[in-house]
């Protein structure tokens, strides 16, 4: 018989007897119980752990006995061991607890206005973090986005640094060369692409996004706005 086995036989063995103790009314008829089903030895085992003085075993226990209470220190120091191990190396995705404790309460942000502008419509996420998308930045997005900051959110927008620097500088070279750029060749740039791809992060990493539509108005459509619109509402 191998080792592992006699271990996991002698643990088995303790845990029978203790569910034993547990539904036998009194402490003497638990002993007395256990003794029978075990020969006496499981109760000498048990003194012994609990009081950690193998004496208690007392001179009428057998070699066998106190055999069985040194594996069944070893299992359970053994399965200790793995215990502690296993608590060291666990690693927590930081990301995940975040998401758990940041989660944004949606009731909130409809309360939420700079000026007339605020949400038209939310798009619930878990990570902590807002976005905001609209058909105007000035006197809409990023207005509107500061007023989340100054509310304590942790707010981001497709503007700034969120722009890779070589999409910005291919826009305006475009724009200074053409003037006007039509919304096929605005498909084609890399300012479209990273907006794409923004979007696409968003959705992703579970941005609560809110839309704050087209506050001032504007006439003209705008292909990156109906391009977010699309991907994150299905519109």
């Amino acid at each position: 018989m191998s080792t592992a086995f006699k271990n996991f036989s002698t643990f088995v063995c303790i845990f029978i007897s203790l569910i034993a103790l547990a539904t036998i009314p009194t402490a003497e008829s638990r002993l007395k119980d256990v003794g029978q089903f075990t020969g006496g030895i499981i109760p000498a085992i048990l003194l012994a752990l609990i009081t950690k003085n193998p004496e208690a075993l007392g001179a009428g226990m057998s070699a066998s006995a106190g055999s069985a209470i040194e594996e069944a220190g070893s299992t359970i120091e053994a399965m200790t061991q793995t215990q502690h191990a296993l608590e060291e190396t666990a690693v927590i995705d930081e990301a995940e607890v975040d998401q758990v404790h940041k989660a944004v309460d949606v009731k909130d942000l409809w309360k939420i206005k700079a000026g007339d502008i605020k949400a038209q419509r939310i798009k619930p996420g878990t990570n902590g973090k807002i976005a905001v998308i609209g058909r105007s930045m000035q006197g809409g997005v990023l207005d509107y986005a500061n007023e989340l900051r100054n509310q304590g959110c942790e707010v981001e927008v497709f503007d700034g640094n969120t722009i890779p620097d070589d999409a910005i500088d291919q826009f305006d070279a475009l724009k200074r060369e053409k003037g006007w750029l039509s919304d096929k060749e605005i498909v084609g740039t890399k300012m479209y692409k990273s907006n794409e791809a923004w979007v696409n992060k968003l959705l992703k990493e579970n941005y609560t996004i809110i839309d704050i539509g087209n506050p001032i108005r504007l006439e003209k459509n705008s292909i990156f706005y109906e391009m977010e619109k699309n991907a994150i509402f299905g519109e």
